[in-house]
């Protein structure tokens, strides 16, 4: 049930006390370790605040290290994944009763641990954004918003990323790919664990590796069509306008997550842009665009709130569009700005020519989009990222004029699959076909393992991607009348990405309704 509490700037807040699992939160600055409990994300003066004790010895026997994300830990010693810490550079005070308050923008990353078998994986969550994304990360982290996929290194499972993100229905299954930076054989065998960790039931298709030998002085990159591209010269751009203000190119020159957020004033703008321009070679019609991206969190909170809108008709919505025309479901998409669009100019106009899929907010993804040049004529080369406000997060941008090399492909099927209960579940993910995996609750995982063909290999590099298919679909269950006069809106273009720009300036200033703000009551 929720509680009551009272905040010096309005005395009826209606707090979040809906986890199942009591959270405990530590807090590590540069003088101490400290236990917080009654935990309050305070939006009205950007702020966490709590009440402070000393560490339960059950929480003391195993620190993460920020910056690091895999670690081994022995179980037999206590099970950490309650845990919460919280990573300030800067001292906090507790005061003569032994409360705290955290500016949100001094915390400089949080750390929780994720489930394996044997070991236990930390799942690193780097605090760049100011508070927005603190209080968002912190809020997904308690509601066990988690991770999919997880490669083994031969010794620990670590996390990857998600598969076919943005498919919540069987008419959006789709083939998805992404770089295993993480995965090596031992002994001969590739491992993979798929596990679902969220409210939703997942419906996994097939699940194939690539692997691929490139020679030592290039790197291997996916298409979002899966075909293998080989780069070698990438130069980062000269000049780039964010919302057409000059802006430091070197914010996207390198992979340090130091990412742009299309979170500009738009000035009535229906969506958000980002325009770059490269040095282009002579007589090169050729090109690799190389993106380091992924989606918001805040792209997760605003459907959020939009499917809280049906109220407790959400699941006849679902169920009525289970079988919509993806036709259709990506069509509002666009007209949403959810997918990235990206454009080329020529002759002082913008063409459209790549919309790229969804990727999921839990961890940025390398991706290369191949673009011809033929016919276009301008230089520099220049192209334009185009989304709805806040939905996706692009932390580097490269072009690559360079010709691709002769690569050596091998397609791996699984030859064992075994789930959480010990069941021999192979079957239903070596072929698209009409069987599936269905991982129906949270905590269900599957142990996916390929023969790799690396021990063959003399010389060059290995890289190795992993292709998936399938959909999910959200498990949810709210009150309430629909609000079925401001849903029409929704049907309007740009009504998203408008939607989702007044929700943050509203949450920024405070103005957010209350149910926004958080109370983790965790017993001293």
């Amino acid at each position: 049930m929720d509680k009551k509490i009272d905040l010096e700037k309005n005395d009826k807040i209606t707090v979040l006390q809906k986890y199942k699992a009591k959270k405990y939160f530590i807090l590590h600055d540069q003088q101490s370790d400290m236990h917080l409990y009654n935990v309050i994300l305070d939006e009205f003066d950007k702020k966490i605040k709590a009440q402070t004790s000393e560490i339960d010895d059950l929480h003391t026997f195993y620190k993460p290290v920020a910056g690091q994300n895999s670690h081994l830990y022995k179980k037999k010693l206590g099970d950490p994944k309650s845990e919460i810490h919280l990573y300030t550079s800067s001292p906090i005070y507790t005061d003569a009763k032994n409360s705290v308050q955290i500016p949100l923008d001094k915390i400089d990353s949080i750390i929780v641990h994720q489930n394996d078998t044997g070991h236990e994986v930390i799942k690193v969550v780097g605090i760049t954004a100011g508070t927005l994304v603190v209080v968002t990360a912190i809020i997904a982290l308690t509601k066990s918003s988690c991770p999919f996929v997880y490669s083994n290194d031969g010794t620990l499972f670590t996390f990857e990323g998600e598969l076919y993100p943005g498919a919540i229905r069987p008419s959006m299954e789709r083939n998805d790919y992404f770089q295993l930076k993480h995965l090596k054989e031992k002994e001969n065998i590739y491992r993979i664990k798929i596990s679902n960790e969220l409210k939703e039931i997942q419906y996994t298709n097939s699940l194939n590796l690539i692997e691929v030998l490139h020679s030592e002085n290039s790197e291997a990159m996916i298409d979002q069509n899966g075909k293998i591209h080989t780069i070698q010269n990438p130069i980062s751009p000269f000049e780039i306008m964010i919302e057409n203000q000059p802006s430091d190119p070197k914010i996207v020159e390198n992979s340090d997550n130091n990412a742009i957020h299309f979170n500009a004033i738009s000035d009535g703008l229906e969506f958000q842009t980002l325009k770059l321009k490269f040095n282009r070679p002579q007589d090169k019609n050729q090109v690799k665009l190389i993106l380091r991206l992924k989606n918001s969190y805040w792209l997760d909170y605003t459907f959020g709130k939009f499917y809280k809108k049906f109220g407790r008709s959400f699941n006849e919505f679902q169920k009525k569009n289970r079988n919509q025309p993806y036709e259709k479901s990506l069509k509002w998409m666009k007209e949403q700005g959810i997918p990235l669009e990206i454009l080329i100019k020529n002759n002082e106009e913008w063409t459209l020519i790549e919309t790229l899929n969804m990727v999921g907010p839990l961890a940025f993804r390398d991706i290369v989009v191949p673009i011809n040049l033929k016919g276009n004529s301008s230089k520099p080369f220049e192209i334009m990222l185009r989304c709805g406000f806040m939905f996706w997060e692009v932390d580097k941008v490269a072009a690559d004029f360079s010709e691709n090399l002769p690569v050596i492909v091998n397609n791996l099927q699984p030859f064992r699959a075994i789930d959480q209960d010990g069941n021999d579940v192979l079957k239903f993910l070596t072929e698209k076909d009409d069987q599936y995996l269905v991982q129906p609750n949270i905590g269900d995982q599957v142990y996916v393992s390929f023969k790799s063909n690396s021990e063959e290999i003399k010389e060059g590099k290995v890289t190795v991607f992993l292709e998936n298919r399938g959909y999910y679909e959200y498990i949810r269950n709210f009150s309430g009348n629909p609000n079925k006069s401001e849903l029409m809106t929704f049907r309007n273009p740009g009504t998203f990405a408008k939607f989702s720009e007044k929700m943050y300036y509203e949450f920024t200033s405070g103005e957010q309704a209350l149910e926004e703000l958080a109370i983790f009551d965790v017993a001293k």
